[in-house]
């Protein structure tokens, strides 16, 4: 086998059979504007190492299929403040909470990348820090606008979204999740809800935090991988050639 097939063999193999040691790890901090103008947009986007991240909130109690509900999921602006970080809704305070049983959450939707969501860091805590965390597992995501908004969030439960896990004091300087390590491409950050996985144990107050940042674990891209398969024979024909002489 020449060094070429080798190579081609190598990569592809690598390409297809995963494995954890082929992966980035890539943080996004939310502490700096991510450029547009304003605290308030219905949607913002970071980019980390060549991965980019569509940030959009959603809660309850707000418009949604066309008329107040305290039980109905509608689209709200995420606010940004530097050095704090980022929540839901808008001034006096744009936190995600779960206020009055308002349960507020960011979607992080990653260019159709499957990640796994490593760690969560806050950058304000007010009374309590407790999080759910739901993954997109199903087929055929569109937006989460259209196929989901006016819908409780215990429908997304039947609706291709699995419940990632319930995480009590969720802190500043970060909080490991996702042990299952789940991988998807949407991932849905809140505040504490109790619906979701029938938890009450966590219920002793009201959450209210802003996000600092996440990390999150991807794949290296397969192009990376076969470069650095072709660069690994290389060397070790070049020291082998070396031998012969």
């Amino acid at each position: 086998m020449n060094f070429c097939t080798k190579t081609l063999v190598v990569g592809l193999v690598l390409l297809f059979v995963p494995s954890p040691s082929f992966a980035a790890n890539v943080t996004f901090d939310f502490l700096e504007n991510d450029g547009v103008v304003g605290i308030y947009q219905y949607e913002r986007n970071y980019e980390e190492d060549g991965l980019g991240v569509n940030i959009t909130g959603w809660t309850t109690s707000e418009l949604a299929g066309g008329a107040i509900s305290p039980t109905l999921i509608g689209q709200e602006e995420v606010g940004q403040l530097p050095g704090r970080g980022l929540g839901v809704g808008r001034a006096p305070s744009f936190e995600v909470d779960n206020y009055m049983s308002k349960f507020d959450m960011l979607l992080f939707a990653f260019d159709d990348a499957l990640v796994s969501l490593q760690s969560v860091s806050l950058g304000v805590v007010r009374h309590d820090s407790d999080l759910t965390i739901m993954s997109y597992q199903g087929g055929g995501f569109a937006s989460f606008g259209d196929t989901f908004a006016g819908n409780t969030w215990e429908d997304l439960l039947g609706m291709g979204w699995a419940a990632n896990g319930d995480y009590a004091d969720v802190s500043l300087g970060g909080t490991d999740v996702n042990s299952q390590q789940q991988r998807s491409s949407y991932w849905l950050v809140g505040a504490f809800n109790e619906n979701i996985l029938g938890n009450n144990v966590l219920s002793t107050g009201d959450d209210y935090v802003k996000v600092a940042s996440i990390s999150v674990e991807t794949p290296l891209p397969a192009s990376f991988l076969m470069f650095a398969s072709g660069m690994l024979f290389f060397t070790r024909s070049r020291r082998k050639a070396k031998q012969r002489k």
